[in-house]
């Protein structure tokens, strides 16, 4: 069996991005702010972090034709004698 890759992290910066209009993002990111934008990445990076829900959603859906996906709780409750702890 070969390795199976973990998903990497989206980037918090462009996570932020994906929220803002394009004037702003320009703006801040284009040559007069950080000077990061990047045409050929930065367009589509921001369309899927966006719409990531959906299109994980979409996915999902493809490959698993008639089912219903559950909804996964993320948070974890941990009971230790006097203590509860909440995960996230």
């Amino acid at each position: 069996m070969g390795v199976i890759a973990m998903p990497r992290t989206a980037p918090k910066k462009c996570i932020t991005c994906s929220e803002l209009s394009m004037t702003e993002v320009k703006e801040l990111h284009g040559k007069n702010g950080d000077n990061c934008w990047n045409n050929k990445v930065c367009r589509s990076r921001r369309s899927w972090y966006k719409n990531r829900q959906r299109n994980v959603e979409k996915r999902w859906q493809l490959r698993h034709p008639g089912e219903k996906r559950q909804k996964s709780c993320r948070s974890v409750v941990i009971n230790s004698s006097n203590m509860a702890l909440n995960l996230l």
